[in-house]
């Protein structure tokens, strides 16, 4: 049991669990993802209807099994801290290894480019330049 943020996940056998504190259960994840800005969750699978009895677990069987894990791994508040985390297979980028999307650009240039500041109305480029006619 690790925490990664203000998240709690749990890696039981081959499986991630992440814990939901309004449900006071764990959860399924299939993976955590950087897709550029953020940290995504990857539980489309389990959450597909939300007027299911068993949304956020997918069957009865998951749902049996996540209630087992709160059961036995309930002491959330005590969770390893760590700095880094990786759900999901994790390929090697520049000098670490993350587990990025499919849409995730995979060059350096392109990831240069998100903390250029963006040229908007409200952002406009200070300096100008003209061309004047010089005769």
């Amino acid at each position: 049991m690790i925490r990664y943020g203000d998240r709690v996940f749990l890696h039981e056998g081959s499986r991630w669990f992440i814990w939901e504190p309004s449900w006071k259960l764990y959860r399924p994840v299939d993976g955590l993802q950087w897709t550029g800005t953020e940290l995504r969750l990857d539980d489309k699978l389990y959450c597909t209807d939300p007027l299911d009895d068993l949304y956020g677990f997918g069957t009865e069987r998951m749902y049996t099994r996540c209630f087992n894990l709160s059961q036995n791994f309930a002491d959330v508040e005590n969770a390893k801290p760590v700095p880094f985390l990786t759900i999901g297979t994790p390929e090697w980028f520049r000098d670490r290894p993350v587990a990025l999307t499919a849409c995730a650009p995979r060059d350096v240039e392109s990831w240069k480019r998100l903390k250029l500041r963006r040229r908007t109305v409200r952002r406009h480029p200070r300096q100008t330049f003209t061309k004047r006619n010089t005769k």
